[in-house]
């Protein structure tokens, strides 16, 4: 049961990366489409639960299939749900394409995901899960500000030089960091607690 659900939670993953990359290849070209969607922390994030539900399916065994990794595609598919919910979701354009889109990757494959996590493997959790849990988002924006050195684009409003200052850029930076570790801790307190119950 539970690797036929990982299964779902995979293929829907994968479905929204693909219908995600053919709505960006139709507005802006083959090679600029798909080299704008390596740019957001969404594909990232979904990206992450593919291959992790995927492992689950195919090699258990395996390290992507490990709690702790499970861990870290559940805490960057959690905060990509909430920061829609909350600061994105009225700004999506009024397109069924996008709309579905939208809602495949921020509403239905988080709470894909947070239910195969929930029913699935755990582990003790210690202090280097954090570092687990971090190297997502921490990679990802080190990427995001690397390519608009190099570029000039940035995915996000909140980190381009052009629209805020510096100052304010390291606010939203700092906050967001704040929130991944408020849910982290949130997480790392269930993950910790259902593991004692299943002993």
């Amino acid at each position: 049961m539970a690797r036929a659900f990982n299964a779902l939670v995979a293929s829907v993953a994968i479905f929204g990366l693909i219908l995600q990359g053919a709505l960006a290849v139709r507005q802006l070209g083959l090679v600029h489409g798909l080299w704008s969607l390596t740019g957001y922390f969404t594909e990232w994030a979904n990206a992450l639960v593919a291959l992790v539900a995927g492992a689950s399916v195919l090699a258990p065994s395996s390290w992507l299939a490990q709690p702790r990794v499970r861990m870290m595609a559940l805490v960057g598919i959690s905060m990509v749900g909430i920061v829609y919910s909350m600061a994105l979701r009225a700004l999506m354009p009024d397109d069924f394409g996008m709309l579905l889109a939208g809602s495949v990757q921020h509403d239905v494959v988080p709470l894909l995901f947070a239910a195969a996590w929930l029913f699935g493997p755990h582990g003790n959790p210690d202090r280097s899960w954090f570092l687990w849990i971090l190297a997502l988002p921490l990679v990802f924006l080190a990427a995001m500000v690397l390519r608009g050195l190099a570029t000039g684009w940035y995915p996000y409003w909140f980190i381009d030089p052009g629209t805020v200052d510096m100052t304010g850029a390291a606010l939203v930076v700092a906050a967001m960091v704040a929130a991944f570790l408020l849910l982290s801790l949130g997480a790392l307190w269930v993950e910790r607690r259902l593991a004692v119950s299943r002993e």
